[in-house]
């Protein structure tokens, strides 16, 4: 059973059982973000200068980022960053169930935590 929706904005109101997972793409290109959450995985993409939401209507144990990459409108490649080695895995405590995590893919295609 999946326990995860995609948005284009984050539905509300929090509980303490639901966690958003939020991208805000500030750069020119697509942003495509590979994750896993429970061991189940999910891409995520974002439009250039969007946000992009996952509401997770249970809370999950492990979230981890493994694969981060940007490409043009036309499909060409940009810039990719590999997580697999699990410096973004995060488990219940280091998050916290009624929030979220936010991610922010800036224009000069860095990729950062803003908050958790």
């Amino acid at each position: 059973m999946t326990f995860w929706r995609i948005f284009p904005q984050t539905p509300g109101p929090y509980t303490s059982d639901t966690l958003v997972f939020k991208v805000i793409n500030d750069n020119a290109n697509i942003s495509e973000l590979q994750i896993s959450v429970d061991g189940q995985p999910i891409t995520i993409t974002c439009e250039p200068q969007s946000v992009r939401s996952v509401f997770f209507s249970r809370c999950p144990n492990t979230i981890q980022l493994l694969w981060h990459g940007l490409e043009t409108e036309e499909g060409e490649f940009v810039a990719a960053q590999d997580f697999s080695a699990g410096q973004y895995t995060f488990t219940q405590g280091q998050f916290i169930c009624g929030s979220g995590l936010v991610f922010r893919v800036t224009s000069n295609n860095s990729f950062t935590l803003l908050s958790i």
